[in-house]
Order: structure tokens, then C-alpha cells, then sequence
């Protein structure tokens, strides 16, 4: 039985291994990786701020590459009993927010103790669907918060100061995201466990059946 500070060592080990790895990996193809959930952020968004119209997703590259939301509201609407015939802007978010969810869920993935090469492949697939419902939650409700508190504040802000509606950005700036990368990794820990369950049971009645076989050519 391996000791919990051997096991510390190599979780450490592999994480100064392969984070650098992991880090240049997203340095390269972050670009590529972000544009290709774009659709899906503007589609939860838009599922979120049912009334606006929000406009296909960008990314503006420079000194910091972020992500470009623009938003209208087409139709009249109410706050604070004034009738606003017009609502639209735009809100920004960088790129390192999305980056940071495929960097550790890999990351803990290539690190954890006790698995095998072929258990860490495996691990990897298993976090695929969790990374998928990372992406679904953190942007699009960094988003909605920035620009629910964004309209709310520019046309009632008494309303907005009395009772200040929970800013998601700060919050999953504040440990909100990486507390949502660590369940995602717990949660993939779980899906790898039942995979590998599902992979022997499949596996048993293949060997019982060769058993059998052997056995009555052995008879024979």
C-alpha cells in the first residue's frame, strides 16, 4: 500500500510534468478550442435572456484575446416603471475563462493516483461530457449576470442598489470556477469508475464463453 506522502509526490510529479504540457497545448489552440463552443454559449445565453437578441459570438484578438457578446432587446421593456424602447451593447469576457476547464479536468486526469496509461485514456473520455456542461454553465452565466446587472444598473439603479443581484463574474472569479473544476474532476472520477465496470461485465461473458469452449474441446 503506497504511503499518502509517496502519493502526494507523484500526483506533484505528474502535474509538473504535464502542466506545461497542458498550458503551451491551450496557448496554441486556444483560439481554435474557444471558437468552436462558441455556438453553444450563444445559444444558452440566448436561452437565458429570452427577450434580447443576441448576436453571434467573436473573438477579438490583441494584447488580450476575449470574447465579444453584442446584445439588443427589439422589444419595449418595463424597469423600474420606465418604458425603455431600446436596449443593446456588448459584453467582453477574456479567453483564459473558457481555458482554464479543459486545463484541469486534463490535468487531473494525467495526475491522479493510482491509474494506468490505459485508465487515464479512459479517465479522459470520462471527462469529456463533464467538460461539456462546464462549458454550458460558466460563460453563459458570467455573461447573463454581466449584462442583467449592466441594464439593470444603467436604467433603475435605486432598484439595483437596494437589492444588488449576485454578480457571477465575481463569483467565479472568486474560486466559483476552479470549486466547479474540482467537482467536474469528482464527477469524472465517477463516470470513469462506472465505465470500467461496464468494460469488465462486457468483458466477463466473453471469457466465460471461451472457458466453456475450452473445456468441451478438452472433454473431446
Amino acid at each position: 500500500m503506497a504511503r499518502p506522502t509517496s502519493k502526494a509526490g507523484g500526483i506533484a510529479l505528474r502535474l509538473l510534468i504535464w502542466l506545461p504540457i497542458l498550458l503551451w497545448a491551450v496557448w496554441q489552440g486556444g483560439w481554435h478550442y474557444t471558437h468552436f463552443f462558441l455556438p453553444l454559449y450563444h445559444d444558452v445565453l440566448g436561452i437565458m435572456l429570452s427577450g434580447f437578441d443576441i448576436r453571434p459570438f467573436t473573438i477579438i484578438r490583441g494584447h488580450e484575446q476575449l470574447i465579444k457578446a453584442d446584445y439588443v432587446l427589439p422589444h419595449m421593456m418595463v424597469i423600474g416603471g420606465q418604458v425603455l424602447p431600446h436596449v443593446e451593447g456588448n459584453v467582453r469576457l477574456p479567453i483564459y475563462f473558457v481555458l482554464t476547464h479543459p486545463v484541469m479536468l486534463a490535468a487531473a486526469a494525467l495526475a491522479w493516483p493510482g491509474l494506468s496509461w490505459r485508465d487515464r485514456y479512459m479517465r479522459l473520455l470520462a471527462s469529456l461530457p463533464v467538460l461539456l456542461v462546464l462549458e454550458a454553465i460558466d460563460i453563459p452565466l458570467v455573461m447573463y449576470g454581466t449584462i442583467h446587472s449592466a441594464v439593470i444598473q444603467a436604467y433603475d439603479p435605486l432598484a439595483y442598489f437596494a437589492s444588488k443581484p449576485i454578480d457571477w463574474g465575481e463569483l467565479m472569479e472568486g474560486g466559483g470556477r476552479f470549486a466547479l473544476c474540482i467537482a467536474g474532476m469528482f464527477v469524472a472520477a465517477e463516470l470513469h469508475t462506472m465505465l470500467s465496470r461496464l468494460v469488465l461485465r462486457e468483458r466477463r461473458p466473453s471469457r466465460s464463453l471461451q472457458e466453456t469452449e475450452t473445456n468441451t474441446q478438452y472433454q473431446e
